[in-house]
């Protein structure tokens, strides 16, 4: 939160008790928590504004799921590449020896997104 102090003074003496912030300590327990008081915040939006907007209030499988790891990335500043989907053999792959690790990561994570990149400009 910012402007704290307003947010104290102004807006919390209207509620009837105090309200805190706090982080999930995480886990299965705090995700199935965090989980339910989401759904109870979507209908309790519902009953009293009506249709929820997606765009504000995801369903919890997008508010909790892949979506979260989502960043905001100037663009002006930097590129995106996809990471490359690696076969599993790629994946599993262990060096004989360190000196390999160059070669390896060349052909197989560099040639990979050049590969991509160029399917996806065709």
């Amino acid at each position: 939160l910012t402007f704290t102090r307003k947010y104290w003074e102004e807006f919390c003496k209207i509620l009837p008790r105090p309200l805190h912030h706090d982080p999930t300590k995480g886990g299965a327990a705090e995700r199935e928590k965090y989980w339910q008081q989401y759904l109870r915040t979507l209908e309790c939006y519902r009953d009293h504004f009506g249709t929820l907007p997606a765009d504000l209030w995801p369903p919890p499988s997008v508010r909790f799921g892949h979506d979260v790891k989502n960043r905001w990335v100037n663009l002006d500043d930097f590129w995106l590449l996809p990471k490359p989907k690696l076969p599993s053999e790629l994946l599993e792959w262990r060096p004989a020896n360190l000196s390999t690790l160059p070669r390896f990561l060349y052909e197989n994570l560099v040639m990979t997104s050049q590969l991509h990149l160029a399917t996806a400009i065709v």
